[in-house]
């Protein structure tokens, strides 16, 4: 199945947002992040999460591409 130019930027969107929230959740488990101030690691640990439902929703998205193309024949 070819994706269209859109689909592939989401597709895109979805490999970048992943290398994030992985570099982020690295930097959580780390002894830097321990040095922060509390409400700082507070704010890093809601960013991540918040990260990981828009990842969550652009694999959805990216499921549906190709749920699409199965009910069309593609």
């Amino acid at each position: 199945m070819t994706l269209q130019p859109w689909q592939e930027r989401v597709v895109e969107e979805k490999e970048q947002l992943a290398e994030r929230l992985n570099k982020l959740n690295a930097f959580l488990g780390s002894e830097m992040a321990l040095g922060l101030p509390f409400d700082e690691r507070c704010l890093l640990v809601r960013q991540a999460s918040v990260m990981k439902q828009y990842l969550d929703i652009l694999l959805d998205r990216i499921a549906r591409f190709f749920e699409t193309a199965t009910t069309k024949g593609e």
